[in-house]
């Protein structure tokens, strides 16, 4: 009989180590998503329009905001490669690296490819050889973040946001 009962239990070993693990690491969960780094990596500011353009001067040559510092001539040279009526834009992360900075990419409809602002004169991509193998993206869901005021010019504390919920 004991040798028997010592027989079902080996026989069951795996199935007890799985249950055991699916609830250790079921309890350990974080409800609130604060542990995810997508759940610490949004935050949202209001700014009043009188201080939108400091803001702007201020903060776009990171990459912490959409958008980027781009000259006029390779924004209207870019712009100019990309044929139709109409302009997609996207801000990008080139090569998905963090040391080659932001770009914004255009195209149309009626584009051969993608037209980058910092390289303009390098259109269409992919196709040429000074094109960037891979761009990453951002999406965004605007709806899940908290938007607080920015009082960084008021004598406030500067960037006062919170996280995404």
């Amino acid at each position: 009989m004991k040798q028997s009962f010592i027989k079902s239990i080996k026989r069951n070993v795996p199935l007890l180590a799985a249950l055991i693990a699916f609830v250790f690491f079921t309890g350990n969960k974080d409800p609130d998503g604060q542990s995810d780094p997508a759940g610490k990596c949004c935050a949202g500011y209001t700014i009043n329009m009188n201080q939108l353009k400091q803001f702007m001067l201020d903060s776009l040559h990171g990459i912490q905001f959409e958008g980027g510092v781009y000259s006029k001539q390779s924004l209207i040279t870019a712009i100019n490669e990309v044929p139709g009526d109409s302009v997609y834009l996207m801000n990008t992360l080139r090569n998905c690296s963090i040391s080659q900075g932001t770009d914004l990419a255009l195209t149309s409809p009626q584009s051969a490819g993608v037209a980058f602002v910092r390289k303009s004169n390098c259109y269409p991509c992919p196709g040429k050889a000074c094109c960037p193998q891979s761009a990453c993206v951002a999406r965004i869901n605007r709806s899940c973040i908290n938007y607080q005021v920015y009082n960084g010019f008021a004598g406030g504390s500067g960037l006062t946001g919170t996280t995404g919920e």
